[in-house]
């Protein structure tokens, strides 16, 4: 089935990454778990128990992967398929404890957790963006450096205090076509037309 689910399936990955990342950060006790760590952009209506979101606030697409040929079919490598639309995806991880030094801890360790293991899957074995090729099936986290004033610019959107944050680019997950599979020629053919010569005309 043609997975589109792509941007959820990675956002849950992440929270469960980050969740694994903290409790497993050595010296320090941080009870993270998915009612204290959740998918949601920071605002007032947010529980008291919430330490910290993780915040899918960007999207965009990959140029380089932008314009693949039709891949074969797996059932059926006589049929064609569309190739995924490749995604760049931005993500904020804001710690919102009310202890500033747990903050500082949190944003730490993911950022360590992400520097040492920058590329995953969801489970095992378990193509995360895609189904149908196109797209590497594992994807990659790295820092997103954006600068002071571009993130100043998203918390006024948000009508948020700024707040010490930290961005991560994921890339490449792949949203892959809901069209059936079709019978695409490898080879084009091409047909030229002919008129018969004006009198006079030159050759």
């Amino acid at each position: 089935m043609p997975r589109f689910s792509v941007l959820h399936d990675v956002s849950l990955a992440l929270q469960s990454q980050i969740i694994a990342a903290l409790r497993s950060a050595p010296d320090v006790s941080l009870d993270a778990s998915v009612s204290n760590i959740v998918i949601s952009p920071p605002s007032d209506t947010l529980g008291d128990d919430v330490l910290a979101v993780l915040y899918l606030y960007h999207f965009g697409i990959d140029a380089s992967l932008r314009n693949q040929s039709p891949l074969p079919d797996r059932d059926d490598p006589a049929l064609f398929v569309r190739p995924p639309l490749p995604l760049h995806l931005r993500y904020l991880f804001v710690p919102l404890s009310d202890d500033e030094e747990s903050n500082q801890l949190m944003l730490g360790r993911v950022l360590q957790h992400f520097y040492d293991q920058p590329t995953f899957r969801p489970a095992p074995g378990t193509p995360l963006a895609q189904d149908r090729g196109g797209v590497p099936d594992r994807v990659r986290v790295r820092p997103d450096l954006a600068g002071f004033e571009a993130l100043s610019t998203l918390w006024s959107a948000l009508a948020r205090p700024y707040r010490l944050s930290a961005g991560f680019l994921v890339d490449v997950a792949g949203v892959d076509s809901g069209l059936p599979a079709q019978a695409t020629p490898r080879v084009g053919e091409t047909f030229a037309a002919t008129r018969p010569k004006a009198l006079g005309e030159v050759s």
